[in-house]
């Protein structure tokens, strides 16, 4: 990652020579959810501010936060819009707390300060790592740098780890971790657990009532559109739980979402997580085998009897095999 030579007969006295008298500084803020208060944007903020005020030369011009983001990839709307800054010419200067707040993937960082900033004409400074790439002499280029950005990946891995063990314990206890309550319930007050949602749990019952007296699942989806009966994503939007406007025009049922349904342990009282999971910090989620699911009983109030839940999964079964 290292810069093994700067260009050919340009040393440091012709880079500052070079300088612009004035940096337009973007403050760049990042706090991902396992982090506690003394890494909150407020106080990083505090810490930007105080070393760019004897700095003259830094003109503060915007400051760009993410909250609750993970620092293993640059997937981030914050970081997004201050990229757009530079591009338009609005930045040349961007100034962090540490290496880790800019990420900490060791390649991704790396490419960054190496090749896309410089590239860009950026000058970026980590203040509590004392790094200031417009000053910054070979030895930092060479070692500092990729060693910081080493020990911040091992370290997002070691708490991803943890992160991944504490909530597979919470989930053992039945604990409800997602953001929304499925179809039918919705998150209790203190946001560990689910309750019933009457308005749509009364369609959850008529979706299974409807499936025992033949219908199949687009039958059921037809029968909910021609019945005006709002889809799972625009019931949420309709109840401000869900803000994206492309919510709104999910007003139709399809059938998979009518299989989902009926398909679903969560409506006898079960909780059921750690369906979808990744075994890798960065890996891609997808369905787990069932054995890793948790799934824990009389966890909250059912919806529909065992005896019906039984009689319409037999259903199911045997229009599988016929």
């Amino acid at each position: 990652m290292a810069r093994k030579s700067r260009k050919p007969g340009r040393g440091k006295a012709d880079e500052k020579a070079a300088a612009p008298a004035v940096f337009f500084v973007g403050f760049y803020v990042r706090v991902s959810n396992e982090e506690g208060q003394g890494e909150s944007a407020e106080n990083q903020k505090k810490l930007l501010e105080e070393f760019a005020r004897g700095r003259p030369e830094l003109r503060w011009a915007a400051t760009f936060v993410d909250e609750g983001k993970t620092g293993t990839n640059f997937d981030r709307g914050g970081f997004r819009d201050m990229m757009e800054e530079i591009k338009k010419g609005n930045l040349n200067c961007i100034m962090v707390k540490d290496l880790s707040r800019l990420g900490r993937n060791y390649l991704e960082t790396g490419h960054y300060l190496e090749h896309v900033f410089p590239f860009l004409g950026v000058r970026f400074i980590s203040v509590a790592d004392g790094f200031d790439s417009w000053t910054a002499d070979l030895d930092q280029l060479a070692y500092l740098v990729p060693l910081k950005n080493i020990m911040h990946e091992y370290y997002a891995r070691d708490i991803s780890r943890k992160e991944r063990s504490a909530k597979k314990a919470l989930r053992e206890k039945g604990y409800f971790l997602g953001p929304y309550a499925r179809y039918g319930y919705e998150k209790t007050k203190e946001g560990h657990g689910v309750q019933v949602d009457p308005e749509a749990a009364a369609y959850v019952k008529i979706i299974f009532d409807l499936y025992e007296q033949g219908y199949g699942d687009r039958a059921i989806a037809a029968w909910l559109n021609q019945n005006h009966v709002p889809s799972p994503a625009r019931y949420k939007y309709n109840k401000g739980i869900l803000h994206d406007e492309k919510y709104a025009r999910a007003f139709r049922w399809h059938p998979q979402a009518v299989a989902g349904i009926l398909t679903s342990r969560i409506y006898l009282g079960d909780m059921v997580q750690g369906r979808q999971g990744s075994r890798e910090m960065k890996g891609k989620k997808g369905l787990m085998p069932r054995k890793e699911w948790d799934i824990v009983s009389g966890c909250h109030e059912p919806i529909i009897s065992e005896g019906q839940f039984r009689r319409v999964q037999e259903i199911r079964s045997a229009k599988k095999r016929g």
